[in-house]
């Protein structure tokens, strides 16, 4: 398994940005399975993450938007 943090990242960005909520699922359910705790992380480490909202979820500070191409 990767990093809890990327795994975390990837899944938030799964879910809430490109809708896949399916594959987002089957990343949760396997932090969940093994029992890995989240904590608060910043989708971006090197912005500040004050006056930025963190979604419940994935416990992940959404300090940036993310540009999808299409």
């Amino acid at each position: 398994m990767g990093s809890i943090t990327t795994l975390q990242r990837l899944g938030y960005i799964l879910e809430k940005e490109l809708e896949y909520k399916n594959l987002a699922d089957e990343i949760y359910n396997l932090l969940t399975r093994f029992h890995k705790i989240l904590f608060r992380i910043p989708l971006k480490a090197s912005k500040t993450t004050k006056g930025f909202h963190a979604d419940e979820r994935w416990k992940v500070i959404v300090n940036m938007k993310i540009e999808i191409d299409e």
